[in-house]
C-alpha cells in the first residue's frame, strides 16, 4: 500500500480576491498623497505588505480546467467545455468562476439545462451580494415562461447595478410582452441615456410609442431609426402606418426593401 505522504498533493497557487486589489491600488494611490502625515504612511505601507498573506490558494488544476474550459467555448465544443468546467468547480468549491460559466453554457441553450437551478443557488451561496444571480434567476424565469417573476428577478439586479444594459433591455421587452408599455417605454429611455446608439432599444421605443399610439413622438423616432436602416422593409411598413395614422407625408419605397431587423407585433395599430 502507498503511503499518503508519498500521494501527490495538488498545486495551488496564491490569488488575491478582486475588492482587495482594488483596495491596495486605493492604499498604494492614499500612501502617494505628499500631504499625509508620514506616520500614516508607514503604518498604510506595513498594512499593504501584510494583505498577500491574507489571499486564499487556488487549486492550480482548477484553474487549468477552467482555462481548458474556456477554449473549449471558443471552438464550440459544448460538452467538453461542460466537463471541464465541472472538473474546475469540483477541484476548488469556493471559486466562482467555473460555476458562473457553467451555468451561461445552460442558458445560452449551448448544453441541456440539467441541475441549472442547483448551479443558480450554488453561485448565488459563493457570490450573495451579486447582481449577476438574480440575472440568472431572471433568464431561467423568462426560458421557462415565468414573464413577471423574470421582471421581478431583473428589478433586483438593476437595484444592485442600475447600469445594466441586458437587464434594462430584457425587462422592457418583457414588459412590452405582457402590456405594460408605459414602463417598458421608461425603460428603453433609461437604455438609451446610457447607450444612444442601441440599435434593440431604438426599436423597442418606437414599438412602445406606436402601442401608446403616440403618433407624433413615434414619426420623430423611426425617421431617425430610417437613418440607420434606409432600406428595411419592416420598418418601412411601420413607417406607412405610422404615417397614417398621424397624418404624416408617406414614406418613399425603396426598390429592394430588405429583410426585417426585427420581428413586429402582429398589427401595429394595436392600442
Amino acid at each position: 500500500m502507498r503511503s499518503p505522504l508519498l500521494e501527490k498533493t495538488p498545486k495551488r497557487v496564491w490569488v488575491l480576491p478582486t475588492s482587495m486589489a482594488n483596495n491596495m491600488t486605493q492604499l498604494l494611490l492614499t500612501l502617494m498623497r505628499p500631504h499625509r502625515p508620514r506616520p500614516w504612511r508607514c503604518a498604510l505601507l506595513f498594512a499593504l505588505l501584510l494583505l498577500p498573506s491574507l489571499a486564499w490558494p487556488l487549486n492550480k488544476d482548477a484553474k487549468q480546467a477552467y482555462k481548458q474550459g474556456q477554449r473549449a467555448v471558443k471552438s464550440e465544443v459544448w460538452n467538453q467545455a461542460r466537463r471541464h468546467f465541472e472538473k474546475s468547480h469540483q477541484l476548488e468549491p469556493s471559486w466562482s468562476k467555473p460555476i458562473e460559466a457553467l451555468i451561461r453554457l445552460k442558458l445560452d441553450r449551448r448544453i441541456a439545462p440539467v441541475g441549472i437551478r442547483a448551479n443558480i443557488e450554488q453561485f448565488s451561496k459563493l457570490k450573495p451580494e451579486s447582481y449577476k444571480r438574480w440575472l440568472f434567476q431572471a433568464r431561467l424565469a423568462h426560458q421557462q415562461g415565468r414573464s413577471k417573476a423574470a421582471i421581478d428577478m431583473y428589478s433586483k439586479a438593476l437595484a444592485k447595478r442600475p447600469k445594466t444594459l441586458t437587464a434594462l433591455l430584457h425587462r422592457a421587452d418583457l414588459r412590452m410582452e405582457i402590456g405594460n408599455f408605459k414602463a417598458a417605454l421608461a425603460d428603453y429611455d433609461s437604455l438609451l441615456g446610457l447607450r444612444a446608439n442601441h440599435k434593440d432599444a431604438r426599436w423597442g421605443r418606437l414599438l412602445a410609442l406606436v402601442a401608446l399610439r403616440r403618433w407624433e413622438d413615434a414619426h420623430a423616432s423611426v425617421l431617425m431609426l430610417r437613418t440607420s436602416f434606409p432600406n428595411n422593409g419592416a420598418l418601412l411598413r411601420l413607417h406607412q402606418t405610422i404615417s397614417r395614422q398621424g397624418g404624416f407625408p408617406t414614406p418613399d419605397v425603396p426598390t429592394r426593401p430588405s429583410t426585417q431587423y426585427r420581428e413586429l407585433p402582429p398589427s401595429s395599430d394595436a392600442p
